[in-house]
């Protein structure tokens, strides 16, 4: 499964969706980081987790990906 990118996901989101989708084989979690590895390790084992990124300062992450794209934006611009 993967999850729409603009919801907002966090551990009990996680836990609702094990518990909702007992078959489930794989979680894409690109892009969130408000989930716990707590929540992901409490997953089935069988769950393949794609794209998950245990960081303990997310904002700093997305500070400077923002960043970077307004950079990227300003010298297309000027070319």
């Amino acid at each position: 499964i993967s999850i729409l990118p603009f919801c907002e996901i966090t551990d009990i989101t996680i836990e609702e969706i094990a518990r909702s989708y007992l078959n489930l084989k794989y979680l894409n979690l690109k892009k969130y980081y408000n989930i716990s590895k707590k929540a992901v390790v409490r997953l089935n084992s069988d769950i393949h987790i794609k794209n998950f990124n245990d960081l303990k300062n997310p904002s700093l992450i997305i500070a400077f990906s923002d960043y970077l794209r307004q950079a990227d934006t300003f010298h297309q611009n000027l070319a």
